[in-house]
């Protein structure tokens, strides 16, 4: 309902799918908004070769502006490699986020 968090997550979206073409030469990548619990989580799991523990914490501009985002959200990003092999990033963000 809210057009400003829309774009938000797609931006969050769009970023993550670049990056995981760019960085990670994923050929697969799976978008997912779901709602959980009070909330909604938005994840974009990917089979590249995935992110460092580094890059995950110390990214660029693109992971800073995707938190940033999750942050005008009232939520939560998570960038981290996938046990099975690439990369998965998680927004979570509460019910009528802003």
């Amino acid at each position: 309902d809210d057009p400003a968090a829309a774009m938000h997550l797609y931006h969050i979206s769009q970023e993550a799918v670049n990056n995981a073409i760019k960085h990670g030469r994923a050929d697969q990548i799976h978008i997912r908004l779901a709602p959980e619990g009070e909330g909604f989580v938005l994840t974009v799991r990917d089979n590249g070769v995935g992110i460092g523990q580094q890059a995950a914490h110390n990214g660029g501009m693109g992971l800073n502006i995707m938190h940033y985002r999750a942050g005008i959200l009232g939520g939560t990003l998570d960038v981290r490699p996938h046990p099975d092999g690439g990369t998965v990033v998680i927004c979570a963000c509460p019910t009528g986020c802003r």
